[in-house]
């Protein structure tokens, strides 16, 4: 299986079934990289010089300072550093869902230009630690490369808004991220530098209902989460996911996912 982008981490559910991590500054110029090499997927992050890759997808991709990129497993291509001091850190991973293992992409690519330094700092922190001698070390190391998963799989979620939906992206973006807040539409348009009614249809057209709607779907959304776990009532998941109203967190619940929140907690507890 493949997913259709790397913002899809953010819902999916998954687990590490293999990792590894490396830091090399040898002065390797040319590296051909026949199939089957590698039995995992690998992050190729580039910290100094300039790494030109070609491959049969792409004639020729250019990995400069801050380039993160991808390596699916299986793949074959040709690596050249160009001249000058080189720097770089790769992981090893194999990712897998409840079906069986997936792929981040089928093809080579620069999955994000890490201009902050954070993915940088990241990848620091999991060779310290992979190198270190600390008890439970890989552990800490899966948590770090969870980490950066995290930061790929949301720079890659607003980098789709933002060239996607890119009017309405900074609404969606704050209701993404603040959804147990209150906030009104009026505030939501001009957040967008719209009038509320071409706000409206806009984002309707995006979301296939209204923002406020949308808002209590995400909040439904992580209120059948917490109920999942089992380890909040219906009226504390109403109250840590926004709803004031237990009645009306009752209503909104059953509206999305049809049936109502106490049955859905049952049937956790009956599994």
């Amino acid at each position: 299986m493949m997913i259709r982008s790397f913002s899809d981490l953010c819902s999916m559910d998954f687990y590490l079934t293999h990792f590894a991590v490396a830091k090399s500054t040898k002065i390797l110029r040319h590296f051909v990289c026949p199939r089957n090499m590698h039995n995992c997927d690998r992050f190729f992050y580039v910290a100094k010089g300039e790494f030109h890759v070609k491959s049969e997808e792409n004639p020729e991709m250019i990995g400069r300072p801050g380039d993160l990129m991808y390596f699916p497993d299986g793949c074959t291509y040709v690596g050249d550093w160009q001249e000058g001091e080189i720097e770089y850190y790769t992981t090893q991973f194999r990712l897998s869902d409840l079906v069986g293992y997936f792929a981040l992409s089928d093809k080579i690519c620069i999955t994000m230009k890490d201009k902050n330094g954070t993915a940088l700092d990241i990848f620091k922190r999991i060779n310290d630690v992979w190198t270190g001698d600390e008890m439970g070390y890989k552990i800490k190391a899966h948590s770090l490369f969870l980490e950066l998963l995290h930061h790929v799989a949301l720079r890659s979620y607003k980098s789709d808004i933002s060239h996607t939906q890119s009017d309405i992206s900074k609404a969606i973006l704050y209701l993404e991220n603040n959804y147990i807040s209150e906030i009104s539409v009026t505030e939501l348009a001009r957040m967008c530098g719209m009038c509320e009614s071409k706000f409206r249809n806009r984002f309707h057209s995006y979301a296939g209902m209204p923002p406020i709607s949308y808002r209590n779907f995400l909040r439904v959304k992580k209120a059948a989460e917490l109920l999942s776990g089992g380890e909040y009532n219906v009226g504390e998941t109403a109250e840590l996911t926004g709803f004031s109203d237990v009645a009306y967190f009752n209503r909104v619940f059953k509206s999305f996912m049809g049936k109502n929140p106490s049955d859905y907690k049952k049937g956790y507890e009956d599994t």
